[in-house]
């Protein structure tokens, strides 16, 4: 009984909680440290802007910064410290208004230690931060702020001890509960310097029934903040002289009418202060004043080379018409902005983005504040961005395969045109915005959703399905298709399809002639898994980089990686080709028309390397080649390449450590008389126990490989090597225990 009552209780004071929640005016969040939303109140989604109803779960909460990067400052500093207190971020709400917001969070940890979720919250600021910026606003905004401002109440007895306070509004101005203030005297809370005049003001007040006195009151963090306390006696309900003292929070008025006393000193030392480039023009655009500190920092101008000069003089010749335009509509409007590129002391070009606004100076006249920021990153970035999409376009405008971008209803976004007109005969504005399985056969449409989902699922090979030609017949497709996200967080789906009507009519022949062409059949049987097997490889690394890509956009300094990437994709398009062509020569392998010839195994094994270390590098990897000679050459071809990376592949993708550690080891042996090539491939993966020692090297192992995926490339590298009259096999990196690594040997016999 007494456990259920616990239960009881717990789940009243959750949905308390939950209520709780729901109703403040404080954004609660909770998200996972890579930045999935978990759970937030209603709150959060007024602040940013959505419906209180709709739901962010799932969603990246980057989105959400206006600069994405600074949630990995914010996250390393809240990793280092376990929370944050008003923490100042830059927001965007969902119509792309930006805002400042104040966060406060923890780190949660799971019992091991190990950092698991943020829960946090946090409140607009835009106001009070704009406020906080804007050296020109009046004494009357302040005194506005200060009389919509919520007011600390408290009751206290005649020793001057809390007995009551509102505790929400102490919490969120000062950060106290009740525990904290109630049977506690005032006076240890207030300054030292401010005791002993607020002591007299109190009695003295109270003693007139009227009146106030200004001092600082310390929050829970430590911090003075200045108040305007008024108080007067009354009688409780049992006839005892109490207290009610109000007190208001004046921190930002006195702040103001100290920058109001320092006038144009105080005006001038924040404005030298700040990071952005501030100037004053008059209306015939001419500087009246300048933050010289910034301005010698970013264009290299004191103030005698600026006051009294058109800012038109250190315009570009090409942006002196546009910036004539946004001045003089600006003037008109009482704002505007414009990006112009301005000229620096030593001759060279600065892009700046500026945002102005008029004012009525002392003396009457119209001028304009205008605060400008260095953009030339942002705009080397852009013009990155559009040099990468224009190398993404190329190479998809003139792959041989249908590459298409779908939304979550499979409904079309983008095609390469030229492919689709070659392979089905449409154009591309013919098929975008409808669904794709709208063109495949009536007698195939079913299968083919099953099988999307089951390729989601990664449960199974590429898609095989007829769809429909512009001109009426179908064409067999096969389909590769990986999910990824957008720069927005939206999910797409990659397809990539090639024709393979050819192989289905082949198929279809091999079927009506199965004893004469059963043996062929096999073969085809064996292509596909090949090229299955590697186009996967292929599309996984170009799905791969184009995540990494989205993710860098807009980072200047990632621009070198997004070339790097872009390197990767095009090898990957390259190796597509190569495994077409490769696919070609193993057809004729048991029709004895595959030729052999001198090949030299250490370009091959170089270039293998190199691609491996290519394809994963956001991984280490180290790999050793342990070789007395510099030359060996035996009988094979091309195709021993692909061995090598199969093999090395392996050894990258079945390792769970941070460290990849591959030794290649190339020697001598003799087998009967017979000279071979001994090469093994020794590393610190996860191993392949001994009952799976034979059955990796066998085709259909997918169904009992119990090893990730092992099997398939494998049985493809023995059956290439047979051809080359080698073998292959595998053993335990330390005998006897195999989960401490593999060694997978290869024999080629030496050339006579």
């Amino acid at each position: 009984m007494k456990l259920l009552t616990s239960i009881e209780k717990s789940k009243e004071t959750e949905l308390i909680y939950d209520n709780l929640l729901e109703t403040i005016d404080v954004g609660f969040y909770q998200v996972t440290i890579d930045g999935q939303m978990l759970n937030h109140n209603r709150a959060h989604n007024i602040i940013l802007g959505y419906s209180s109803s709709e739901s962010l779960k799932s969603k990246d909460v980057r989105q959400f910064w206006q600069n994405p990067q600074h949630r990995e400052i914010y996250l390393k500093y809240l990793l280092n410290n376990g929370f944050t207190k008003d923490y100042i971020c830059h927001a965007l709400k969902k119509d792309g208004t930006k805002i400042v917001v104040e966060l406060s969070s923890h780190l949660i940890r799971d019992e091991t230690g190990i950092p698991v979720r943020i829960d946090g919250t946090f409140i607009d600021v835009t106001e009070k931060y704009t406020l906080q910026k804007k050296l020109e606003e009046s004494e009357e905004k302040y005194r506005l702020i200060t009389e919509n401002a919520n007011d600390l109440i408290r009751v206290l007895n005649e020793n001057f001890e809390f007995e009551y306070l509102n505790e929400s509004v102490h919490k969120r101005i000062l950060g106290y509960e009740n525990k904290d203030m109630i049977g506690k005297t005032s006076l240890p809370f207030l300054h030292p310097d401010d005791r002993k005049d607020a002591t007299r003001s109190t009695y003295h007040n109270l003693k007139r029934g009227k009146g106030s006195y200004q001092a600082r009151f310390k929050d829970k963090n430590g911090n003075y903040k200045w108040f305007e306390f008024a108080g007067k006696y009354f009688f409780d309900g049992k006839k005892v002289k109490k207290i009610l003292s109000i007190a208001r929070d004046i921190n930002e008025r006195k702040i103001a009418e100290l920058k109001l006393k320092e006038s144009e000193e105080k005006y001038r030392l924040i404005s030298e202060t700040a990071y952005d480039l501030i100037g004053v023009l008059n209306n015939k655009f001419k500087y009246e004043y300048i933050n010289e500190t910034a301005f010698q920092q970013i264009l290299g101008y004191s103030s005698k080379d600026l006051l009294g000069k058109s800012a038109l003089i250190f315009t570009h010749p090409n942006d002196i018409a546009s910036t004539v335009n946004a001045l003089t509509e600006g003037f008109k409007q009482g704002e505007g902005g414009a990006e112009l590129r301005f000229r620096h002391k030593e001759g060279h070009w600065v892009w700046i983005e500026a945002k102005g606004k008029t004012f009525i100076d002392k003396d009457g006249k119209l001028n304009a504040i205008v605060i400008s920021r260095d953009i030339t990153n942002r705009k080397f970035s852009e013009k990155k961005l559009k040099e990468s999409e224009e190398k993404y376009r190329l190479i998809s405008e003139n792959a041989n395969e249908i590459i298409t971008v779908q939304n979550e209803d499979f409904q079309i976004e983008y095609v390469n045109e030229i492919a689709l007109k070659n392979i089905l005969g449409y154009c591309a504005d013919e098929v975008i915005g409808k669904p794709t399985f709208q063109f495949a056969h009536p007698d195939d449409r079913k299968e083919t959703i099953l099988s999307f989902n089951k390729l989601l699922m990664k449960e199974s090979l590429p898609l095989q399905s007829r769809y429909k030609h512009k001109d009426g017949r179908y064409v067999w497709l096969e389909i590769n298709l990986e999910t990824y996200f957008n720069s927005q967080g939206e999910k797409k789906y990659l397809t990539i399809s090639r024709d393979i009507t050819k192989i289905k009519e082949a198929e279809q022949k091999l079927r009506s002639s199965e004893k004469r062409y059963r043996e062929a059949y096999n073969i085809a049987n064996f292509y596909k898994d090949l090229f299955a097997h590697d186009i996967n490889n292929i599309l996984h690394i170009i799905s791969s980089s184009a995540e990494l890509i989205s993710y860098y956009l807009g980072d200047s300094e990632k621009s070198k990686v997004i070339d790097d990437i872009s390197n990767i994709i095009k090898k990957q398009v390259e190796r597509g080709a190569k495994l077409v062509s490769n696919v070609h020569i193993l057809s004729k392998l048991e029709e004895d028309e595959i030729h052999a010839q001198p090949t030299e195994i250490c370009r091959l094994m170089e270039n293998a390397i190199d691609f491996i270390k290519k394809s994963y590098n956001n991984r280490i990897i180290h790999i050793n080649i342990d070789c007395d000679e510099d030359h060996i050459t035996v009988n094979a071809n091309e195709l021993l390449q692909d061995v090598f990376e199969n093999i090395l592949l392996n050894g990258v993708k079945y390792n769970e450590n941070s460290n990849i550690e591959i030794r290649i080891r190339v020697s001598k042996m003799c087998i009967n008389n017979k000279k071979y090539n001994k090469i093994e491939f020794i590393d610190n993966g996860i191993g392949v126990s001994d009952d799976r020692k034979e059955i990796v090297f066998k085709r259909g192992n997918r169904e009992i490989k119990g090893a990730k995926g092992m099997g398939l490339g494998l049985s493809l590298v023995k059956e290439i090597l047979n051809t080359f009259n080698g073998k292959i096999w595998v053993e335990d990196k330390i005998k006897g225990d195999y989960s401490k690594g593999s060694n997978f040997v290869i024999i080629l016999p030496e050339l006579e």
